[in-house]
């Protein structure tokens, strides 16, 4: 149940993130950065962006969240996902998931999404499309698959 609600305070974490107007103090929360834990410290997050972690940052006009018992995290990466358009990328970025690798995208819409980019949708990469084999044909051993 605690790691429930923990990840749950993590998703409430991602949205206030981009939507944030007032800055937005974090007290007395954990932090695993990706590759340390602060057991407890404070976390400032201004227009998105964390601009100062310490322990008893200044109140000042922030708005403050209580953070004892819960988990801050980095953004989390989905490395195999199928983006099926805009709404795809909104609803991995509610559940904490900020950048997303698409296995199968077409061309011509990850232009239109690259076009119409938003601070509401997780950022996305795509792998090298792939053209089916002629009829009769099997893969090539000398593969001409492009990575990213």
């Amino acid at each position: 149940m605690k790691t429930v609600l923990s990840f749950a305070f993590c998703l409430l974490l991602s949205s206030l993130a981009f939507a944030q107007k007032t800055p937005v103090l974090f007290q007395k929360v954990r932090v695993f950065d990706g590759t340390r834990v602060i057991p407890e410290t404070d976390v400032l997050i201004e227009g998105g962006k964390i601009r100062e972690v310490g322990a008893n940052l200044p109140v000042g006009n922030s708005r403050v969240v209580e953070g004892a018992g819960k988990t801050l995290l980095p953004g989390l990466i989905d490395a195999h996902v199928h983006v099926h358009g805009a709404d795809t990328l909104e609803q991995a970025l509610i559940f904490g998931v900020t950048t997303e690798l698409d296995m199968m995208m077409q061309p011509r819409m990850e232009a239109q999404l690259k076009a119409t980019a938003s601070d509401d949708r997780a950022s996305f990469f795509r792998r090298a499309f792939q053209q089916p084999l002629p009829a009769g044909t099997a893969p090539s051993t000398d593969s001409t698959f492009q990575p990213w």
